[in-house]
């Protein structure tokens, strides 16, 4: 069982990368479980590994992103908890470990982008 202080920062890096890749409930929770599928396959060892790792989730490392919204962020850090801690909403996106944003080609080397929630496009 985790600790109170380690699942407060694991939603917070769950939910940092949301705020910046996604726009709607079901786009967020389709980016939570590609953190959550990268975890199970060893991309790191927590949402903050997996995150923070160099070249992942770019909207994070963008500059150019505007202020952040603080009503908006702590609704996606509460959704965090209810679908990565209590498990309150369906995978929709399966195994997928990638996604990209639909106004671009699909990246070199991504196949099974078969799955599209919103603008996301969701790759093995």
């Amino acid at each position: 069982m985790m600790d109170i202080n380690t699942l407060d920062l694991n939603m917070t890096c769950y939910a940092h990368a949301a705020y910046h890749e996604a726009g709607t409930q079901q786009e967020i929770i389709a980016v939570f479980n590609v953190i959550r599928n990268r975890i199970k396959a060893g991309y790191g060892k927590d949402s903050c590994e997996v995150v923070y790792a160099n070249g992942q989730f770019q909207g994070i490392t963008d500059a150019n992103h505007e202020e952040v919204d603080q009503k908006r962020y702590l609704q996606i850090k509460s959704l965090a908890v209810d679908v990565i801690h209590f498990n309150k909403y369906h995978n929709p996106i399966g195994k997928k470990l990638h996604f990209y944003d639909d106004s671009i080609s699909t990246p070199q080397g991504w196949k099974n982008c078969n799955t599209k929630i919103g603008r996301l496009i969701f790759c093995e």
